[in-house]
């Protein structure tokens, strides 16, 4: 008797583990669907299929943005420790984004690790759109980590590319390439910002604060052959010092 209920055990056992390798990822997302209803503004996923475990969906958007096809791949060791890790792969018709996403079943804070893409620039805009200029050109995404708290940026390191930068509107502009490269400590995170040589002089430094506010400072000038209006734009931050510069500086909290 106790050998036929160990062999009826083993078998609900091995059931169960083949029941969740192969849950249907549509299914799983209906079960899912309370805890995912605390994410604010959480993507939506557009013709999902494959298994809870490694899936993709033909579209998937954020606040309304349309990003791409979306792969998946699940972590189940991860899940045991109460802990959601999954590796994804974004691609669409003018970028793609490949990184590691970790979060706590509660989703109050998000750690994003090996992160690599190449996104166009007017996606800024589609998620900040209080932001008054329309980026040009796009971003070479190399990240090591961030954290993400809330709503709030808690850590941020790795390298930051905009090719090609400029705006579009409310004047076009061209910066040329500008390159950022990011670190945490436990003050918050430290930015440095330097062109490559383009239209756009420009040396910075980015100081966010574990609170939530930020400063920018830096100079910037036109470099001989620059369009005009890049000039006279930058006129606007001041004057220029003897080194024929202009520096700024901005404040404020996020």
């Amino acid at each position: 008797m106790r050998r036929w209920r160990w062999h009826v055990l083993l078998f609900v056992a091995v059931y169960g583990v083949a029941l969740l390798a192969t849950l249907p990822a549509p299914l799983a997302l209906r079960w899912m669907e309370p805890l995912l209803a605390k994410v604010p503004n959480r993507p939506q996923l557009q013709g999902v299929e494959g298994t809870l475990w490694s899936g993709h969906a033909v579209q998937a958007s954020d606040r309304g943005v349309a990003l791409g096809e979306l792969q998946w791949e699940l972590s189940p060791w991860a899940l045991l420790l109460g802990r959601l890790a999954v590796t994804l792969h974004i691609s669409g018709s003018d970028g793609y984004l490949d990184g590691e996403l970790a979060t706590g079943l509660g989703m109050k804070q998000l750690q994003l690790s090996r992160v690599n893409g190449q996104l166009p620039a007017a996606l800024l805009k589609s998620f900040a759109p209080s932001l008054p200029v329309k980026p040009a050109g796009s971003f070479a995404l190399n990240l090591n980590e961030a954290m993400i708290e809330g709503t709030r940026l808690r850590s941020l390191d790795g390298r930051v590319v905009w090719n090609k930068g400029g705006v579009t509107a409310p004047l076009a502009l061209e910066f040329g390439d500008l390159a950022a490269e990011f670190s945490s400590s436990d003050e918050g995170v430290a930015g440095h910002v330097k062109d490559s040589g383009g239209p756009l002089q420009l040396t910075a430094e980015l100081k966010l604060g574990a609170d939530g506010s930020y400063t920018l400072s830096g100079k910037s000038a036109a470099r001989s052959g620059a369009a005009p209006a890049l000039a006279t734009s930058l006129s606007l931050l001041g004057q220029p010092d003897a080194q024929g510069t202009i520096p700024f500086r901005f404040t404020g909290r996020l």
